[in-house]
């Protein structure tokens, strides 16, 4: 360590990224260390206390406290050997508020600990796919990348180096971001052209809907004529072409219908239900009364002009007086119907399928021209829903104006005061009106968000109305009364461990038969469905293989086997795949395993080169056998899932959990009288779901902001009263859990500032590293990856920018802008500046982990058939395939030799934090 003044003998862009790098080649190494391979059950055992080194169920027999003692003396050892995660553990999840109170309450302090060392000891053991295993990322890894994505920006926020003050302050990067200046409500953009949203090469539109008869037949009463109507299509492409079709809602339904089918697996959007609604345009004379009320706001005298034109349009057509009313049947169904196909298009494996181009291409039809005039009605209709968007991004970004003059203020008090200071006002203020001038302010601009999401759900987009039934028909089932009067005159804690009792006490069966819980039968169901669903999608794919030829069946077989071998065949297979650069579907069918059948050699070499050649074509024998293999593994994932729900230690931590988070709540809303605000609830409800489906049936009403901020400020006081109340009870309460999660959350602010804020003597010298020019080099790679990944970053920005809407632009800039609040420039250094976390970080906290994995196989560099006679001389080392089994060999060979004289300098900011946080 050294003085802040020295110079370092790195450039500071250079020793910035060599600390970065350092840190997370040091997380990455623990993570491995408690997880080294997928079959690895005894992780915790080696992370120290208050987890055991020894099964918690089974200890040894030379008594409990020994090896207790034991364990916990070596804690400093075990900090060292896990000098990041252990410090995450011990000064962050210990103390969060919740788990902190739970363990005070228990006289064993180490029985929360004990459940989950078991319990994840016990999931360790069962056979649950991984990336590897499934040659694409599985939701776990992905949730430790962003995991340790996360734990990086803490830590390299914290820990400084000499260079970092330096590369911060000239680093053209994070100039890259501060793109937003001063923006006012007259930047939104508002075009009544339609949005050229081109997703996947398409852009989708059902445009009109028109009338048609048929004949039916009806008993007795023979065959008459019926009325149905068809959805117009319009379909256009990049390269300019352009096609309209139209498709009853028969035909939907049988589409959807296929699509389940095809594609049993992709999480497909939910058709909207058939519903007749329709939208009437006012009378002229009513449209002028409406106008009289209209929100002072810019885009009233525009939304009159347009009234007027579009009831001209209609007259016109007519040839009738102005003031009759106009309809436009199945208005509802049409934009629910738009949004079902636009969430179809972007999904790529749909979008390209013959099963969604035949549906939106087959016989085109040329439309005539009351279909086209009335695809033109339609048009301006949703040109009067942008209109309403418009209206609240207007009425948002005042709001944000009006609160950044009061916002240095705020910023001021913070500094000085921190979080305390908004639950200072939170406990003497009894009303809202009675908060500070930027406290009011904030609650505005909370009211207009919550408003324009709640109009944006349930009245302005796509799928409103599939949203606003969903919403109704929870509203009319929930039972607030008696959940009022539960609340007010019992227990509500005995009746949520009653309620927890329910689902979770383990019912003796007998017969031999485990023991089961209400929630384990009902997971098992469900789990059971999901087995037969596998099993369904495999005897289909099994007799399209063989349908294909029969000499195919050797290869069905195979897989079949993989499933059914032992581990030690499993990883050998695993161990070809990663030499040879294969996946692990095709490195199980070679013949140099332990798997049989052997195959002949001619049906190897066709399946490779099908592989080499195209993955995605469907006709191929390569394709079927594939997602036999991805079913298969879907099956064996869903048994030993199945499996996990049949042990007692997850129904134990699931009780345990649910007493960690829910009672402390429970206790404090019972203080809160609860129950004074259920029927409050019942009523903003009702008036919500009036309230939305006035204007779902009034398209045409003027003053939706109006309203929907009036209904907000109606309840206003409510919300805020419970809020205050809350606060008071936890107070005399003594729970603390407004106290704790401020305490917590400041906990986190002191580790950020801590090296900033007088402890320079703490400030990292990686020069005393030892930093050769092999070193040199690979941070030089590095910059240039990271320059690289940004360029990336800002070209998908831009191609994202070009594919939104006229809406969605709108609201990026509003949510920009909000963000920059503090000044002139929205750029998240803003948001970051109070707690000390850079916006370089922030930025790439989100960003996504790359599932192109660089192939170090021979594979794709010789000849299919000269490949299967070298891959029988392949030869991998138990060692050297754990290193490269679930994460990787680490590249970068000369940065990851200056780890270990790199961990005493970060072991010393730590230790330095934990001793100042303990006094």
């Amino acid at each position: 360590m050294s003085a802040l003044g020295s110079a370092p003998a790195l450039s500071a862009a250079e020793e910035h990224f060599l600390k970065k790098e350092l840190l997370n080649l040091e997380l990455t190494e623990e993570i491995n260390r408690l997880s080294p391979t997928y079959t690895d059950a005894y992780g915790l055992r080696r992370f120290g206390p208050p987890f055991k080194m020894y099964d918690p169920r089974s200890p040894p027999a030379m008594g409990r406290e020994r090896p207790e003692t034991a364990t916990g003396g070596c804690a400093a050892q075990f900090d060292a050997e896990f000098p990041l995660l252990r410090f995450m553990f011990t000064e962050y999840l210990v103390t969060f508020p919740f788990i902190k109170m739970h363990l005070e309450r228990l006289e064993n302090k180490n029985e929360l600990w004990d459940r989950v060392q078991v319990f994840w000891e016990i999931w360790r053991t069962k056979k649950i796919s991984n990336s590897n295993d499934r040659g694409e990322l599985s939701k776990r890894k992905l949730a430790v990348h962003k995991l340790q994505s996360l734990l990086l920006t803490l830590f390299n926020s914290a820990i400084l180096c000499r260079g970092d003050e330096e590369y911060f302050r000239t680093s053209e990067h994070r100039n890259t971001y501060k793109k937003m200046n001063k923006l006012t409500a007259g930047d939104l953009t508002l075009d009544q052209r339609e949005d050229a949203n081109y997703v996947n090469g398409l852009l989708i539109n059902v445009v009109g809907v028109a009338a048609a008869k048929e004949m039916k037949a009806r008993y007795f009463l023979g065959p008459s004529e019926s009325k149905y109507y068809n959805f117009i299509i319009r379909v256009r492409t990049q390269d300019g072409k352009e096609w309209h079709v139209k498709r009853r809602y028969s035909q939907f339904a049988e589409f959807d219908r296929t699509l389940g089918k095809v594609f049993p697996g992709t999480d497909l959007p939910i058709l909207p239900p058939k519903t007749k609604a329709k939208v009437s345009l006012p009378s002229a004379a009513e449209t002028e009364q409406l106008a009289q009320g209209m929100d002072a706001v810019d885009v009233a005298k525009l939304e009159e002009l347009f009234m007027s034109a579009l009831r001209r349009t209609v007259s016109d057509e007519h040839a009738v007086e102005g003031d009759n009313e106009h309809e436009f049947p199945r208005e509802s169904l049409r934009v629910a119907l738009r949004g079902y196909l636009r969430s179809l298009v972007a999904l790529q494996p749909v979008c390209k399928s013959t099963e969604f181009l035949e549906f939106i291409s087959a016989n085109p039809v040329e439309l005539t021209a009351e279909e086209q005039n009335d695809i033109e009605q339609r048009r301006q209709l949703d040109f009067y829903t942008v209109l309403q968007h418009y209206k609240f991004q207007q009425e948002t970004l005042r709001a944000v104006s009006q609160l950044e003059t009061q916002m240095e203020e705020l910023k001021a008090v913070l500094y000085s005061e921190g979080f305390a200071y908004i639950f200072k006002q939170l406990e003497t203020k009894s009303t809202s009106s009675e908060l500070s001038k930027p406290l009011r302010s904030l609650v505005q601009l909370v009211q207009i968000e919550v408003a324009s999401t709640l109009y944006e759900l349930l009245v302005g987009s796509d799928s409103s109305r599939e949203t606003l039934g969903l919403v109704k028909r929870l509203h009319r089932l929930f039972p607030y009364g008696l959940v009022a009067t539960i609340l007010r005159f019992t227990n509500p804690m005995q009746i949520v461990k009653k309620l927890i009792d329910l689902f979770t006490f383990q019912m003796p069966v007998g017969f031999g038969r485990k023991s089961r819980s209400l929630l384990q039968v009902i997971f098992a169901g469900v789990l059971n469905d999901d087995l037969k669903k596998c099993d369904r999608e495999l005897a289909e794919l099994h007799r399209a293989v063989l349908r294909k030829g029969e000499q195919y069946a050797a290869l069905l077989d195979k897989i079949d086997a993989y499933f059914a071998a032992s581990d030690e065949t499993v990883l050998q297979v695993k161990k070809t795949a990663q030499k040879s650069g294969l996946g692990i579907f095709p490195a199980l069918l070679l013949n140099n395993n332990d798997l049989t059948p052997k195959l002949d050699e001619s049906v190897l070499l066709e399946v490779l080169n099908t592989m080499k050649k195209s993955k995605s074509d469907k006709n191929t024998v390569y394709f079927l056998l594939h997602s036999y293999f991805k079913a298969s593994l879907r099956r064996l994932d869903k048994i030993s899932l199945k499996e996990l729900w049949d042990e007692p230690e997850l129904i134990d931590l699931i009780k345990e959990l649910l007493s960690i988070f829910f009672q402390p709540l429970i206790r404090l809303f019972k203080s809160a009288q609860i129950h004074l605000y259920i029927p409050v609830v019942q009523r903003y409800m009702n008036e919500l779901i009036q309230l939305a489906e006035y204007f779902q049936n009034e398209h045409f009403s003027p003053n939706v902001v109006a309203s929907f901020m009036g209904l907000q400020e109606k309840y206003q006081e409510a919300v805020y009263g419970f809020m205050h109340r809350l606060y008071l009870s936890d107070m005399e309460q003594q729970e603390g859990l407004f106290a704790g999660f401020l305490g917590w959350f400041n906990r986190f602010v002191t580790f950020l500032r801590f090296v900033r804020d007088g402890h320079e003597e703490l400030v990292l010298d990686l020069s005393s590293l030892g930093a050769d020019e092999g070193v040199r080099k690979e941070i030089r790679a590095i910059i240039a990856e990271i320059e690289e990944k940004r360029r990336k970053y800002e070209q998908l920005a831009q191609k994202q920018q070009t594919m939104r809407t006229q809406i969605d632009t709108n609201w990026e800039k509003v949510k920009t802008k909000m963000l920059g609040l503090a000044g002139d420039m929205a750029d998240l250094e803003r948001l970051g500046e109070y707690v000390g976390v850079s916006s370089e970080d922030l930025m790439e906290l989100n960003s996504a982990l790359d599932t192109e994995e660089p192939v170090d196989g021979f594979f794709h560099e010789m000849d299919t058939a000269a490949f299967l006679r070298a891959v029988q001389r392949v030869s991998v080392s138990d060692e050297e395939f754990r290193k490269n089994d679930e994460t990787g060999q680490y590249r970068w060979r000369h940065i990851a030799g200056l780890e270990s004289r790199f961990r005493p300098q970060l072991v010393a900011v730590l230790t330095a934090w934990r001793k100042l946080a303990s006094e």
